[in-house]
């Protein structure tokens, strides 16, 4: 869906490609910028956090030495995102402070590590392929496609932080199938 959307398909466009059509409909006030985007933030909320769903051109900062940089290559969206988007900050795992500082969604997905960070290159290689294990068991509830600024899979690029990592979050995949 954000693909489609990114290259400037409009939402009938994408609705016919069998994009989550209901939940198109109930986005309609995405906002899209034309050109090459690093990252895409989706779930960007404003005023009370609900609804109110964008998708901005945000730089991802570098990586830490204990960081990793994924170009996502596949990305799901279930009824947990739609969730968060219509819930906002009610919603168990999305931080109370959404609407000022935006979180990135997309919480199933895989991809090629880009980037790894100095103290992890015994563990992981530039070119590797991974999924991430979406649920990391943190007593907050805290989850990649939830709680993190730069941390979701609904994005070209993510930076999977030190916590993920630390809680063997990144599983290595073999294949080329994404």
């Amino acid at each position: 869906v954000l693909q489609l959307l990114s290259e400037g398909a409009d939402k009938e466009a994408v609705a016919r490609e069998r994009a989550a059509p209901a939940l198109l409909q109930r986005l309609g006030g995405v906002r899209l910028r034309r050109g090459l985007w690093r990252v895409l933030r989706f779930g960007r909320r404003h005023g009370d956090g609900r609804g109110d769903v964008r998708i901005d051109d945000v730089e991802l900062p570098p990586i830490t030495p204990d960081e990793v940089l994924l170009k996502v290559v596949s990305s799901s969206m279930c009824l947990s995102t739609y969730k968060a988007v219509t819930l906002g900050p009610e919603h168990k795992r999305v931080p109370d402070d959404v609407a000022d500082n935006p979180v990135m969604t997309g919480h199933e997905f895989a991809g090629i590590l880009e980037e790894v960070g100095a103290n992890l290159t015994d563990r992981y290689a530039v070119g590797q392929h991974v999924a991430i294990q979406p649920a990391m068991g943190l007593p907050g509830g805290e989850s990649p496609g939830y709680s993190y600024p730069f941390y979701g899979g609904d994005a070209s690029y993510t930076i999977v932080p030190k916590v993920a990592i630390d809680l063997g979050c990144v599983l290595p995949y073999d294949g080329d199938y994404f």
